[in-house]
């Protein structure tokens, strides 16, 4: 792929490590040139804080691997759980998989990378106490997961794991030509490409499916695993799209853009405004998710202020006062009466509150 062999040797703001921390469980892929070889859950042989080799444990062994990012939808789907934890480190039957997370080992094997982490198969899933222990210290790591991953894998515009990767394109694949750089006299450094205008009605690329479209940008766990990740290939539906902390590229179209200043964290508070109007326009399964989804983000933002201010469900102690000048934006939420039986806006309810309305936030601005 050019697009990451260009971001591994320009991209300075890019990370370039291969030899990462690995997480305590991966699936072991094996190699596109194996055949018939099973996918098996992978355990971190030096494993710390667990006797059992439990996936709340840490692991110490370096590599590279993959993360997958994708909806999960309302069919259920092969987990791993307690009960079936054993059988998986012996076998993971590829015939049984959802079709995202086949096509997910696919990719992963045409890249030549060993291990793929993705949540279904590397967290212990079900309603037990001991599931529930593992999901609540894994969740808690989400931040190391995606931002060690030497690549993230984003299905894009699948609603569901059974969707897949490799979908049907919309409509048949456009034409476009590179034309030269110093072509009819136009002296640009920049690629310039040419090809049928579709939609141009709307006034939109026709390389570039709106964000709005794309499902992946509608469910608030999805955020923090694009946000950290330091690079990130978009399977869309209608073509495949890059993005890294340098910019964003498109297989049909413009080379490089920069990159979505919405979606960085940077060290100002502002930043992380624009984070959370974001994470709480989307869409979560289970409300309880409300700042486990947020986490990750939260602790990324924390390593990058110099004095490691503290985080408060949601906001921050440094600008506290600024940071309860938040409102639901009537724009994502229908009008309602206000319950005067409510708690007035505080560090605490600020996300929970989220539990019983929707909409996302908004900051008013200060005088």
């Amino acid at each position: 792929m050019g697009w990451m062999k260009d971001c591994l040797l320009s991209h300075s703001e890019c990370r370039r490590s291969v030899n990462n921390l690995l997480p305590s469980h991966l699936v072991d892929v094996g190699s596109s040139k194996k055949r018939g070889f099973k996918p098996f859950l992978w355990v971190n042989p030096q494993l710390n804080g667990s006797v059992d080799g439990g996936s709340s444990a840490v692991g110490t062994e370096r590599g590279a691997y993959t993360a997958l990012s994708y909806c999960w939808g309302k069919e259920p789907f092969l987990t791993t759980t307690p009960l079936t934890m054993e059988e998986r480190k012996r076998a993971i039957p590829m015939c049984l998989l959802p079709a995202t997370i086949r096509d997910a080992i696919t990719v992963t094997r045409i890249l030549g990378i060993r291990f793929l982490w993705v949540d279904a198969l590397c967290i212990l899933q079900g309603p037990s106490e001991e599931a529930q222990r593992d999901w609540a210290a894994e969740s808690a790591r989400m931040e190391g997961i995606y931002s060690q991953a030497f690549l993230t894998i984003g299905a894009a515009y699948g609603h569901e794991a059974q969707s897949g990767l490799f979908m049907r394109p919309r409509s048949p694949r456009l034409p476009y030509c590179h034309l030269p750089s110093r072509w009819a006299g136009v002296n640009n450094p920049d690629p310039i490409y040419a090809g049928p205008v579709v939609g141009a009605e709307s006034g939109w690329p026709f390389w570039l499916m709106k964000d709005g479209e794309l499902k992946i940008n509608n469910r608030a766990w999805t955020l923090q695993e694009k946000v950290l990740s330091s690079r990130m290939v978009h399977f869309r539906g209608d073509q495949i799209s890059w993005e890294c902390k340098h910019g964003q590229a498109y297989e049909r179209g413009d080379p490089y853009g920069g990159p979505q200043e919405s979606l960085q964290v940077k060290k100002s508070y502002k930043s992380w405004h624009d984070l959370v109007k974001n994470y709480s326009s989307r869409k979560l399964t289970f409300s309880t998710d409300k700042l486990s989804a947020l986490a990750g983000l939260a602790k990324a933002f924390w390593l990058k202020t110099e004095e490691r201010d503290q985080y408060l469900g949601g906001i921050w102690r440094g600008s506290l006062p600024n940071n309860l000048l938040w409102y639901v934006s009537p724009s994502t939420v229908a009008a309602r009466v206000p319950d005067p039986d409510q708690p007035l806006p505080c560090a605490h309810n600020m996300l929970l509150g989220l539990s019983q309305q929707e909409g996302g936030f908004q900051w008013r601005r200060q005088r």
